[in-house]
């Protein structure tokens, strides 16, 4: 339940929760209940463990070497994508300013 909570739902919903914010923003308008969705999110950073699970992704893929032949699918590259989407929204929000 907790590999779930960290690597799928808080993700899921720290981006669902900004495209909620950001996208009005970016065509002129305002979310409702702007604030308090940025507190959620604020407080649902630190338990996006998008990191920790692709750590954990590449170390199975290095072990499994060994065993058998490991193909890198789409899953692989969409997961790698998050990650560097992730990192990067985390180094650029600043809820201040919005």
């Amino acid at each position: 339940m907790l590999v779930f909570l960290t690597s799928i739902l808080f993700p899921g919903l720290v981006i669902a929760d900004m495209l909620y914010v950001l996208v009005p923003l970016r065509l002129g308008g305002r979310a409702w209940a702007m604030h308090r969705v940025l507190r959620y999110v604020r407080a649902l950073m630190p338990w996006s463990l998008i990191g920790v699970f692709m750590h954990g992704v590449l170390i199975a893929i290095v072990k499994l070497l060994h065993l058998a032949r490991v193909i890198p699918g789409l899953s692989l590259f969409a997961l790698a994508g998050l990650l560097i989407v992730s990192a990067a929204e985390a180094a650029n929000l600043d809820t201040r300013l919005i």
